[in-house]
C-alpha cells in the first residue's frame, strides 16, 4: 500500500518513474511467492513461517530505523522574521513557522519534519546543502513555495524545493528494507496462514463456526468504533491529529494557531 509513497519519499519525483519502480518492486514479491511452493513440503509449515515472522520483524524495525536516521540526517530548518513576513505576504503566510525564538518563529527543526506537513515544502541549496527554508506550497501550483528562492518569482538553479522527501546519504535505505520485507513476507507470512488455516479446522467447523467468529470479531469493532473513533469529515490533518490530544495540548496549539 506504501510503496510509491516510500519511493517518492526517497527522492523520485517523477510520477512515471515511481510507478516503474514500483512494478519491479512488485516483481520481486511475485517472483518471492514461487519459494513456498517448493519449500513448503521440503522443511514445513512451522519452519517456513517462523523464517518468514522473523525477516518481518527485521524488516520493519528496520524500515523504522531507517526513517529515523533519515530524519536525524535531513538538512536543519532556518527561521524566518515572522513580522516581515505577514507585512510582505499578508497574514498567515509563515504558517510553516509557528512556535517563537526570540524574533524567530519555528514549526519544524529539519527538513524530514517539514515535508511530512500536508502544507509545507523545504527549499534548500544546492551547493550548500545542509540547512534550508520550510515554506508554503504556493496557492498556484505546490511546485513552488510561497515566498524565498523557491518560490515562482523568485526561482533560480541554485536551490532545489521539495515537497515529499529530504536529500540524505540514507534516502535509499527505505527502498532497499522495503524489498526485503516483501521477499520475507511472500515466503511465508503472505500464503501460509491459508494453507494453515485449511488443514487446522475440521471440515463440519469450516463453515458454522468461522461466520459466527467473524460476527463476533466485527461486533467488536463496532463497539471499538463507537467508543473511540472519532468523526473525522471535514477535518485536515492537523485537525484531524488534535482530536487525539489532550484538552490541555489542544488549548496551546489552538492558541498558537490563532497568534497569526
Amino acid at each position: 500500500y506504501y510503496t510509491g509513497t516510500i519511493i517518492r519519499s526517497s527522492g523520485v519525483r517523477d510520477i512515471q518513474t515511481t510507478i516503474w519502480i514500483s512494478v519491479c518492486i512488485s516483481a520481486v514479491n511475485f517472483f518471492a511467492t514461487f519459494v513456498p511452493l517448493y519449500a513448503i513440503e521440503r522443511i514445513g509449515r512451522r519452519v517456513l513461517l517462523l523464517i518468514s515472522v522473523a525477516g518481518i520483524i527485521v524488516s520493519l524495525i528496520s524500515m523504522g530505523t531507517a526513517f529515523v536516521i533519515i530524519n536525524n540526517e535531513s538538512a536543519k530548518v532556518m527561521p524566518y522574521n515572522i513580522t516581515a513576513l505577514n507585512n510582505e505576504l499578508g497574514h498567515g503566510a509563515a504558517r510553516c513557522n509557528l512556535y517563537r525564538s526570540g524574533s524567530q518563529y519555528f514549526k519544524f527543526s529539519n527538513c524530514d519534519f517539514c515535508v511530512t506537513d500536508e502544507h509545507c515544502g523545504f527549499c534548500e541549496p544546492k551547493e550548500v546543502p545542509g540547512a534550508g527554508i520550510c515554506a508554503p506550497f504556493s496557492k498556484v501550483d505546490n511546485n513552488f513555495a510561497s515566498y524565498g528562492p523557491c518560490s515562482a518569482e523568485l526561482i533560480d538553479s541554485n536551490h532545489e524545493w521539495a515537497d515529499n522527501y529530504c536529500h540524505t546519504k540514507y534516502t535509499i535505505l527505505p527502498i532497499i528494507v522495503m524489498l526485503i520485507y516483501l521477499v520475507f513476507f511472500a515466503i511465508g507470512f503472505g500464503p501460509l496462514p491459508w494453507a494453515l488455516n485449511a488443514e487446522f479446522y475440521p471440515t463440519w467447523a469450516r463453515g458454522t463456526c468461522a461466520f459466527f467468529i467473524y460476527a463476533g470479531i466485527t461486533c467488536i469493532t463496532f463497539i471499538f468504533s463507537y467508543i473511540f473513533v472519532p468523526e473525522t469529515k471535514g477535518y485536515n490533518i492537523e485537525e484531524i491529529e488534535m482530536l487525539f490530544m489532550s484538552k490541555k495540548d489542544r488549548k496551546k496549539v489552538t492558541s498558537a494557531q490563532q497568534a497569526f
